[in-house]
């Protein structure tokens, strides 16, 4: 039988007290390591800012920039998914859907623009019920090969100038009021322009219809629109308004 003497077996208390001690001394030290970690990787983390703000002054920025990544740009693609598809453009005053189509088709064929282009592009309506003899003198001369893709030169001068060259101007003896075609207003205008006496109502319609136009779009110096007539059309060798 073996019996073991009691001072020898530690007390409850003694353990307890040991393992406390020892707990702590294991705490304390790996409070101590996990300082020592944050302590580091604080550092680290200051290099790396110092670093990346090094290289943006490299290249003229003063400090990082925090933009969000772009998706690529591919073929028809808008630029990102966020990026909303563009609005379709609205039908362009005094035309109706068809006409505008008709008008875009026409531009593709005859520019070589793309639709999108053709349908970016402002459009002046000459309606022939509205001014029946400017419709005729514009839809005849743009059958006859005169230019209805125009630039607008917003100059009061250089209009006089064309209108002059046009003849439009004080050697003008045709009846009525002279209307000329391509638009004095425009680059187009001037010298070679075909010129019909109309009703001086109608000018001074046309004259207000330009104005409102150019304003409605913003037009500066430069800027193309189409021309389209409407409600007018040759029949048996005449031209027919209304």
């Amino acid at each position: 039988m073996t019996t073991t003497q009691e001072s020898s077996i530690p007390s409850r208390a003694s353990v307890v007290a040991a393992a406390a001690t020892s707990t702590e001394t294991d705490g304390g030290q790996l409070g101590s390591d996990l300082e020592d970690a944050g302590e580091d990787i604080a550092d680290r983390g200051q290099r790396l800012v110092d670093t990346v703000r090094g290289i943006g002054r490299l290249f003229g920025d003063d400090e990082p920039r925090n933009e969000r990544p772009r998706t690529p740009r591919v073929d028809g693609d808008s630029g990102g998914d966020d990026q909303p598809e563009r609005a379709p453009q609205p039908v362009p005053k005094g035309l109706t859907a068809p006409q505008w189509d008709e008008a875009v088709d026409a531009c593709q064929e005859a520019h070589g623009k793309s639709e999108e282009e053709c349908r970016e592009l402002p459009v002046f309506v000459v309606d022939g019920k509205r001014k029946p003899k400017i419709a005729i003198n514009d839809a005849s001369a743009i059958a006859r090969g005169k230019p209805w893709l125009l630039n607008t030169m917003r100059d009061k001068d250089a209009a006089e100038l064309n209108r002059e060259f046009a003849g439009c101007k004080a050697v003008w003896a045709g009846p009525d009021s002279c209307d000329e075609y391509p638009f004095a207003s425009t680059y187009q205008g001037g010298l070679g322009a075909q010129v019909m006496g109309v009703p001086k109502w109608e000018n001074d319609q046309q004259g207000r219809d330009m104005s409102a136009f150019l304003r409605r779009n913003r037009m500066k110096r430069g800027d193309p629109f189409l021309v389209w007539t409407i409600n007018v059309s040759q029949q048996n060798g005449n031209w027919v308004a209304g």
